[in-house]
């Protein structure tokens, strides 16, 4: 049993070491995954904006043709034929595209994040202030001149439909990388759900396996003393289990009862006190120190399954119960206790009791006959 009992303590260490080494890691990559995938879906947001304001240079760019001919030929000053009567197109075009290059714009435009993009926009600004170098000479150029620069309005427009393709471009790719995070958030989530399978099914077989030594271990017991009790750790050392083995020897059911009201003599008490007490469970220490052994314990050798499950010999103790059986006789019982080596999950003790022998201090007649006459005396004095 002993080399069983190692074996099991071996099998636990390393389901211990590698359970928390694929916790500890599930749950960072999980961290990881989270993290990464917020800071991404913000990014998509912002490209979204940025799409927008894109989309508004080149609805703004086609504007400027037709503020071009309505100021040739309608003889327009104000600003009734803008994208916004409120705002020049090119000055509207100047703050948007200050913003996307990360400059002193109005405040409301996110800056591009790509620098590509950013070099496209610059060059296409370039194009944009040609235009509008020529707006001043509008009443002095010809047909020919108008319908030329009216085609060159349109190449710029078209000029800014690349920069949006472009920015799109990024933009979906950063969406194609967000939808692979979450495929790898799920391929680490199987791979996760499959392993902590794996170990749940290694300690069930553990369990198991504790579960038919401890029957063994019971039935050697029983096979050697004459009943086998759980008692509470602490005092008053309560019997939490009831044996009708015990039940028998002692004359009265003992669930629910302290061990030490059988024992009458002082000493005696003290030292099953002594005896019973002695393998209480340690303080447990604080969470700052359990979470720190956990962390300690995922890349050193854990060592509490083995101290847990490490065989050692049972403890013996020969005491006197003093019993009252219902008959009303009495009688000291020489028992010999057994004490498990260790606590149970509960904080229980495994108590083996055998009687080794009795003596009778007084017979159920004279129980019978010594209350009798306690009886007569107790009428006696009242009649007196």
């Amino acid at each position: 049993m002993a080399s069983s009992l190692e074996k099991l303590s071996d099998d636990a260490r390393r389901l211990r070491i590698v359970l928390r080494i694929l916790l500890v890691t599930g749950g960072l990559l999980s961290v990881v995954w989270m993290a990464f995938q917020i800071w991404l879906t913000n990014i998509a947001q912002t490209d979204s904006q940025l799409i927008n304001h894109a989309g508004r240079l080149r609805a703004t760019t086609q504007n400027i043709g037709l503020v071009f001919l309505s100021s040739k030929y309608l003889n327009a000053t104000g600003t009734e034929f803008h994208l916004s009567p409120a705002i020049d197109s090119f000055d509207e075009i100047r703050v948007i595209s200050a913003g996307l290059l990360g400059g002193d714009g109005d405040g409301q435009t996110p800056e591009l994040l790509d620098d590509p993009i950013k070099d496209r926009l610059r060059e296409w600004l370039k194009r944009v202030q040609w235009l509008e170098s020529m707006r001043p000479r509008l009443q002095s150029l010809s047909t020919e001149e108008m319908a030329a620069l009216t085609l060159e309005v349109n190449s710029v427009t078209r000029a800014m439909d690349l920069v949006v393709q472009s920015a799109s471009g990024f933009a979906q790719s950063r969406v194609q990388t967000l939808l692979l995070i979450n495929v790898f958030r799920a391929v680490t989530a199987v791979i996760w759900g499959l392993a902590t399978m794996f170990i749940a099914g290694k300690l069930w077989i553990a369990t198991e396996t504790l579960v038919l030594l401890t029957a063994q271990h019971g039935s050697l017991l029983k096979s050697s003393y004459d009943a086998t009790i759980r008692v509470s750790a602490k005092a008053p050392f309560e019997v939490f289990q009831a044996s009708a083995q015990l039940d028998n020897m002692t004359g009265q059911s003992m669930a629910g009862q302290s061990i030490l009201k059988y024992v009458s003599d002082a000493g005696e008490q003290a030292k099953l006190e002594e005896y019973l007490g002695s393998w209480r469970s340690p303080k447990q220490p604080s969470f700052s120190t359990r979470f720190a052994e956990v962390c300690r314990s995922c890349w050193t050798v854990a060592s509490l399954a083995k101290d847990t499950f490490q065989p050692s010999p049972a403890r013996v103790l020969h005491t006197v119960w003093h019993c009252t059986f219902p008959d009303g006789s009495k009688r000291a019982l020489k028992m010999e206790l057994s004490l498990a080596s260790f606590l149970d999950p509960s904080g229980h003790q495994l108590l083996a009791v055998r009687q080794v022998g009795a003596r009778i201090l007084v017979e159920a007649g004279e129980a019978s006959l010594h209350s009798l006459l306690q009886h007569h005396e107790s009428l006696a004095v009242s009649v007196i």
